[in-house]
């Protein structure tokens, strides 16, 4: 049986280790600015140096070296926001069309073809970008796979994607 003075000291115990935890954490949650990198001088880039936000959106740069990134689909989804922003990260221009009968080459080839899956339809502009990717060493990412019923259909699509064979 525990006499009333030790349940009181061990209470006490428990309680003065208790506040100690709990009020590590609460005075380290209010004091400490998470946001702010006190190691880092933003003065350190000035004038021209600056970097600046690209804000063309038309033709691509002939006299740009890093190249440019081409996205057709919706821009209504998040693929279009995460693409831009990834675009935007490798300091590339970017460029948005809806549909692939916007988008025309114009001699340059994209580092980067981004596409929608679910704009393609039965049109032959889908076979031209196939041949863009096999002549010109083009990179294209499908953001989500074409409808079962185009893959069915068109061959030239299914063996751009890997695909032998569509059960069901």
């Amino acid at each position: 049986m525990v006499s009333r003075r030790n349940y009181f000291s061990i209470f006490l115990t428990i309680l003065v280790i208790f506040f100690l935890f709990q009020g590590t954490i609460v005075v380290r949650e209010r004091w400490n600015q998470y946001d702010d990198n006190n190691s880092v001088n933003y003065s350190s880039l000035k004038g021209s140096l600056k970097w600046k936000q690209n804000s063309s959106s038309t033709i691509p740069n002939a006299d740009n070296a890093s190249g440019f990134v081409v996205y057709i689909g919706d821009q209504d989804y998040d693929t279009f926001n995460v693409a831009r922003q990834w675009a935007e990260y490798n300091k590339k221009n970017f460029f948005a069309y809806e549909q692939i009968e916007e988008y025309e080459v114009n001699g340059k080839v994209p580092d980067v073809l981004l596409i929608d899956g679910k704009i393609i339809n039965d049109n032959d502009k889908a076979l031209y970008l196939t041949d863009l990717v096999r002549k010109d060493r083009c990179d294209m990412i499908f953001m989500d796979l074409p409808e079962m019923k185009m893959l069915k259909s068109n061959s030239n699509l299914k063996d751009l994607l890997g695909i032998n064979l569509i059960k069901g």
